[in-house]
């Protein structure tokens, strides 16, 4: 009795005092977790109708096995089936409709004609009407239903082209990449059996590589390009000036040696035009979650800045977790604030506690980039206002943060109670669209909902569309991938991804903010709960899931170092999924096309994944990690090539990727270090900086955009100067005019030097 009414008297004290005023009462969190991952398996029907097709399969009854195939190729249901043996640490599972397709794949010749005379006909009339039409989405729904057709590969090389000229090299690549059969380097196939390589190709291998090198070149990076002209072809022994040097055929209008081509076409991209310094729309830059800002000149001074509210939340479910959370220093003030640039506005998201103490404020700013002025020539930087409770006054598990996305002239926020899960009484949470053409216009709101539903971070959009993280409690959390329609809000698919027990108990809160990475027409998701996730964007149907062993005590005096990792999501770079996740010391790279395993390497340092370039990721915690990306060694993957720091120096803030360089925020300064050699270049500041305008330095979340670098400080947003103008020579993206209708030029991309030279 006695302790309930101690917890009542503390409820109505986080009501009647400032936030500030901590709860002092709560169990520890569970000692152990149980190791049951959910996710959607088929019901006992399909698994039925799955293990009939195997048999016939293995009994060559080609006819009866055809007919069952086909018709479960139909069936939307979007279930997972497992690719490995039960005993297995990683689980690895695709979607229903991917497995099919691998198993009409794997037909054997006279089974695989058998196929073809059945669906040939209609597929070719799908790719004529796609090429007419550029109707990619009918080109990707043939891929996808019929993979071991013979006009698949015109369909792929055309979707390659396509994905080419406005400029997505990497989904170029990853549809050309499909063309090499499983004995071909670069093709992947190796790693795993869910790869779908097509079989029984006609156009000569010389042609795809030549294809595959030149998006380097026009994608500007330059150093990858030459590597696969002069070194090795992704995983072979010998260069593609070695492996091919008598290849010829016709490139952008010119005939000759693909060879000289290419050697010619690099030559010449050094002197392209750059582009101008770029935006830095969401967090990590990107929608892949790998932004690489525009390279750096040195600081002239402070431009402007601007206080922010330090942000204040209950007392953590284990202390220590609060001291040393992801990017800051032991007993530092956390860096929760991750503003983004569109144009020339910046734009941040703030949540504080008004003059009463007894609700929060949620304010969206908006300020000048050159000048910190309020946007538009407002008295008030804020743009946006909304007003909610007092967080429930429990021990919570998990660090606030606050992100936002800008996107076609709309900017994105998920506002209100930062805490995604707690038994009782969990506070909606509410997503907000902004219409920027209309000096921050309220375009549409929308909560989540009751039932212990929360938003989990902030969406990313591909213009029509936005997705985004969903948890319900009740019970394991959860989670969820929910696509909106980006004018209304309105929610369009959301599908269930997987359910895991976490470390809170039932009257403990938990805060997370899961964020969903983008690239082509997929969505990855690091799911927190013991699995990765790639989904279609279009229908939200599984490409497949991984699930890792997790970690499954906690040691509540000094938590294992990787449970301080959040805001993680999936990076994307050339083809790999880059992944840490906070329920394991692993680091993992996964073929983004399949979810196999590239490699994994226990790093239980490693809180952050600043980026990946020039075939190193960059990892951060008490000191710097480059990592081994390279291809063409895999059974080197995930090596560490070189570290900076020797661990007693702890990061404060985020740091970025920009112009070949790393640069780490720390309590000592703004530290510099080159991103090939892993060199230190030097301080951008440091704690004793005259350009300060005050000490102690405190570090920060950094992002550069245009002249100016952006720091978000725990208490204010600084604006630096650079000392001058950038000079580099970065390419410009060259983007292609669509062909003629009722013409494929499949992969001869014919326009592409009218629009270089």
């Amino acid at each position: 009795m006695a302790g309930l009414l101690s917890r009542w008297i503390c409820c109505l004290a986080g009501l009647m005092f400032p936030v500030t005023v901590l709860a002092q009462f709560g169990p520890p969190p569970r000692e152990s977790l149980s190791s049951a991952i959910q996710i959607s398996k088929p019901d006992s029907t399909t698994r039925f109708r799955i293990e009939l097709a195997q048999a016939y399969l293995k009994n060559e009854k080609w006819t009866e096995a055809l007919d069952l195939l086909q018709q479960l190729s139909e069936v939307r249901s979007n279930v997972l089936i497992s690719s490995t043996s039960a005993e297995s640490s990683f689980q690895h599972s695709v979607s229903l409709q991917r497995y099919v397709q691998q198993l009409l794949n794997g037909l054997p010749e006279n089974a695989l004609k058998l196929y073809r005379q059945r669906v040939d006909s209609q597929t070719r009339l799908w790719l004529e009407e796609g090429i007419r039409n550029r109707d990619e989405a009918l080109l990707r729904q043939m891929v996808q239903d019929a993979f071991a057709s013979e006009w698949t590969e015109d369909a792929l090389l055309t979707l390659g082209e396509f994905a080419f000229q406005r400029g997505d090299f990497d989904q170029a690549r990853t549809w050309w990449r499909k063309l090499l059969s499983p004995n071909e380097p670069g093709s992947f196939a190796e790693r795993g059996t869910s790869y779908l390589a097509y079989r029984k190709r006609k156009r000569p291998a010389a042609d795809l590589y030549a294809q595959l090198v030149l998006t380097y070149i026009v994608e500007g990076d330059s150093p990858t390009a030459r590597r696969l002209l002069e070194e090795s072809l992704f995983g072979d022994s010998q260069g593609f000036l070695k492996k091919f040097p008598e290849a010829s055929g016709t490139m952008g209008g010119r005939t000759g040696s693909y060879a000289s081509l290419l050697q010619e076409l690099l030559e010449e991209s050094d002197g392209w035009k750059g582009l101008p310094p770029g935006d830095w729309p969401t967090f990590a830059g990107n929608f892949q979650r790998n932004g690489q800002a525009f390279p750096m000149t040195g600081l002239a001074g402070v431009a402007w800045s601007y206080p922010l509210s330090p942000v204040q939340g209950n007392r953590p479910v284990i202390e220590s977790v609060a001291d040393q959370a992801i990017g800051e220093a032991k007993n530092r003030r956390a860096c929760n604030y991750f503003p983004v640039v569109a144009g020339d506005l910046v734009f941040v998201y703030q949540r504080r506690p008004n003059e009463s103490r007894n609700r929060y404020l949620n304010e969206i700013l908006a300020f000048d980039l050159e000048t910190g002025q309020p946007a538009w020539g407002r008295d008030d930087p804020v743009i946006y206002r909304d007003s909610d409770q007092t967080m429930y006054s429990v021990p919570s598990f998990g660090v606030p943060r606050f992100t936002l996305t800008v996107h076609d002239q709309k900017l994105f926020a998920r506002l209100r109670s930062p805490v995604t899960r707690l038994e009782n009484g969990l506070e909606p949470t509410l997503l907000i669209c902004l219409d920027l053409q209309r000096e921050g216009e309220l375009l549409w709101e929308m909560t989540s909902g009751g039932d212990g539903w929360a938003f989990e971070g902030t969406p990313i959009g591909d213009g029509k569309r936005i997705y985004v993280a969903m948890r319900q409690s009740g019970g394991s959390p959860k989670l969820h991938l929910a696509c909106l329609d980006a004018e209304t809000g309105k929610i369009l698919w959301r599908q269930f991804i997987c359910s895991a027990e976490t470390w809170p108990n039932a009257d403990q809160a938990e805060i997370t903010h899961t964020l969903v990475t983008l690239q082509g027409e997929d969505l990855f998701i690091n799911t927190g709960l013991g699995a990765v996730a790639s989904l279609n964007k279009k229908e939200g149907t599984f490409n497949w899931l991984v699930q890792y062993p997790r970690t499954l005590e906690i040691n509540q005096q000094t938590p294992q170092s990787w449970y301080y990792r959040d805001l993680v999501p999936c990076v994307y770079y050339h083809g790999l999924l880059l992944v840490a996740c906070a329920e394991t010391p692993l680091v993992m790279a996964l073929d983004a096309e399949t979810g196999q395993i590239y490699w994994k390497r226990s790093l239980p340092e490693v809180r952050q994944l600043l980026g990946a370039d020039a075939d190193r990721l960059v990892a951060s915690g008490n000191r710097l990690f480059w990592i081994d990306l390279s291809i063409t060694n895999p059974e080197q993957g995930g090596s560490i090539i070189a570290w900076a720091g020797d661990g007693s120096v702890h990061e404060y803030g985020r740091g970025l990727l920009a112009g070949g360089q790393v640069v780490w925020p720390n309590p000592e300064g703004i530290s510099l270090y080159d991103l090939k050699s892993a060199q230190p270049t030097g301080q951008l500041l440091t704690a004793a900086d005259p350009l300060l305008d005050r000490v102690p330095f405190y570090g920060g979340n950094l992002l550069l955009a245009d002249s100016h670098w952006i720091l978000a400080e725990p208490d204010r947003l600084v604006c630096y100067s650079q000392s001058s103008q950038p000079q580099s020579k970065s390419r410009e993206r060259f983007l292609f005019q669509p062909p003629e209708p009722g013409r494929a030029s499949l992969g001869r991309l014919e326009s592409f030097f009218k629009q270089t030279r």
